[in-house]
């Protein structure tokens, strides 16, 4: 029996109109992939742009900060020496737990000490008389820019750092282990975390070579609790959400547990209690609570005006006290916005 093998009369053609665009857009995709890549190694700060999970993005793709307007890349070694001074006090109150009452106590208790004839600016914001170098105001800028920067006129510069003050004051919420340089602070804290490998142990703030102060006050945790809720979902308007890549969303914070150990926020409490709780002695270090403060703000005064060297008269003690009470505060809370002088096209009013 014989077989044949039929060859086929035509040759399938290629689709070589399909292969071309195949191609085509595959190297569209690797342009876009290398030029997203180099725009955003150069200004990471573009994927906020992104709506409602920028954040997210900035967290995953660049190891950022959450919140993403953080960054206390101002106390590292190579930058405090910068703008750090001897005598300068940094008030780091937990979270919600009295950091704007601190500062302005102790911006009214500096303000005793300047002669009737020198000038000082009048207290327009916390922003600008007792700045928050971590804080940064606008997506791609940075703490150098805003602190020492001109954004406002006068220069903010000449409000936070007055000749005539007797010392400086900048707010911030951080625990020790961020002011852990040598140079500054070595703290003597527990390292089981690891945060503190290095570092001399027992010299918090001893042989440093910038000597700063710290006031730090803790609270009890219900009630920061209670204050954390309305702030992360009520007090941050639509145009500040949308300018951080939705951060902070309306529902980060809903629970007591993100507080509890192991939760996402458990450094805004356990954390920051542990750590100044263990540096509590030092003579550089003032630690109060929240609840004293409110049952005897006359004596907390007091622990203020004499960490800070300020020997107060008894008229002056009670002007402090009356202007540092919550009733003043509240009729002159215009005075406590919180002003973004740094962002683009904004006036300081």
């Amino acid at each position: 029996m014989e077989m044949s093998l039929e060859l086929p009369t035509t040759v399938p053609k290629k689709n070589t109109g399909n292969n071309i665009f195949s191609s085509v857009l595959s190297m569209a995709f690797i342009l876009l992939g290398v030029v997203v890549s180099i725009a955003l190694k150069f200004k990471p700060s573009l994927v906020l742009h992104v709506p409602r999970y920028g954040y997210l993005l900035w967290a995953l793709a660049f190891v950022g900060t959450i919140p993403p307007y953080y960054d206390s890349g101002c106390y590292m070694h190579k930058h405090s020496f910068e703008w750090l001074h001897n005598n300068d006090v940094i008030v780091s109150a937990a979270a919600k737990s009295g950091a704007t009452w601190m500062l302005y106590c102790s911006h009214t208790i500096r303000s005793k000490r300047v002669s009737k004839e020198g000038f000082l600016p009048d207290f327009v914001d916390p922003n600008y008389n007792t700045p928050w170098p971590e804080f940064i105001q606008n997506p791609g800028d940075n703490w150098k820019n805003q602190l020492l920067g001109e954004y406002s006129k006068p220069p903010l510069k000449d409000y936070w750092d007055h000749p005539n003050y007797p010392f400086r004051i900048f707010k911030s919420h951080n625990g020790p282990h961020i002011f852990q340089h040598d140079h500054l602070i070595a703290p003597a804290l527990d390292n089981s975390k690891g945060y503190y490998s290095g570092y001399k142990r027992n010299t918090f703030g001893r042989n440093n070579k910038i000597k700063v102060k710290f006031v730090a006050m803790v609270r009890n945790g219900l009630d920061q609790a209670e204050s954390m809720v309305p702030f992360f979902q009520e007090q941050h308007k639509d145009d500040f959400i949308s300018r951080w890549g939705g951060y902070p969303p309306k529902s980060s914070f809903t629970k007591l547990q993100d507080m509890m150990p192991g939760g996402t926020l458990e450094d805004l409490y356990f954390d920051y209690v542990n750590e100044w709780w263990d540096v509590r002695h030092h003579d550089n270090v003032l630690l109060l609570h929240y609840t004293d403060a409110i049952k005897d703000l006359n004596k907390t005064v007091s622990k203020l005006s004499k960490f800070y060297d300020i020997e107060l008269t008894t008229e002056e003690q009670e002007d402090v006290v009356q202007k540092c009470s919550f009733k003043y505060m509240k009729e002159q809370k215009g005075k406590f916005d919180y002003k973004l002088p740094a962002l683009k096209g904004y006036d300081g009013s």
